[in-house]
């Protein structure tokens, strides 16, 4: 299962991205729009992603992953346990997280290397 040195590895290995805080919580941005905070406690994660994305991976492991509303109007993401994630499965939500915040340009060169 995913350790957070994975997943810090896994974010910073795209372009463009950069560590901070938000909210005094660990954060992750691409070109400076956060897709990544990791909760205080170190052990769960919520990654921004589209609506499509949030209910495909809350669908299939609805144990797991959890939809994350702000305002309890609008769905921006999942939250889920660090630790019961397999580390081939973070890589595939961080990269569609990545790609939901990331500029087209970006995303462009990228899948183009």
């Amino acid at each position: 299962m995913a350790t957070l040195e994975q997943l810090h590895s896994i974010v910073l290995s795209y372009p463009d991205t950069s560590e901070g805080t938000h909210f005094h919580m660990r954060s992750y941005d691409v070109s400076g729009k956060g897709f990544v905070s990791i909760d205080k406690d170190q052990s769960h994660v919520m990654l921004r992603l589209d609506r499509e994305t949030i209910n495909r991976v809350v669908h299939d492991d609805p144990e797991i992953f959890k939809e994350v509303w702000r305002n309890k109007k609008y769905l921006i993401g999942i939250r889920f346990e660090l630790a019961k994630v397999p580390a081939k499965q973070l890589g595939q939500i961080v990269e569609q997280s990545w790609k939901t915040k990331a500029p087209k340009k970006l995303i462009k060169s990228f899948e183009n290397r």
